[in-house]
């Protein structure tokens, strides 16, 4: 499978970029962008994305979750612990294909760093 090159330079999409700024701050506004740029990603890695083995071990894994929610004594109890996990095996395996680069990463952990330090300081503002 070649390294597709989607997002040039050292950057990340810049809906990324912004969705994990204002995360922190605005958790509704910032899982809008990174919503809308995983859709994004999504669209332009398709084929690729079902190419990779992780990617079909995740969604066998959904696949029994939904049986076991099914079968389970307390199905909405299942299902609201369930939401949780799914939405996280999708952000991993799209942004597997933009945090591809050590360059990105970096500035993927600078972005978490700073927007993460506005909220220390507004903690610190409590005080």
């Amino acid at each position: 499978m070649q390294n597709l090159d989607l997002f040039p330079e050292n950057r990340l999409p810049v809906l990324a970029e912004l969705g994990i700024f204002i995360f922190p701050l605005a958790p509704g506004w910032g899982g809008v962008l990174l919503l809308v740029q995983l859709i994004r990603t999504t669209k332009q890695v398709y084929r690729q994305l079902w190419a990779k083995p992780v990617t079909r071990l995740l969604a066998a894994l959904s696949a029994w979750f939904f049986v076991t929610t099914a079968l389970s004594p307390y199905p909405l109890d299942a299902f609201l612990g369930m939401a949780n996990f799914i939405p996280n095996f999708y952000l991993f395996l799209i942004a597997s294909f933009f945090l591809n680069r050590v360059d990105r990463l970096a500035r993927f952990a600078w972005l978490i760093v700073l927007s993460s330090s506005v909220v220390a300081i507004l903690g610190l503002g409590d005080l």
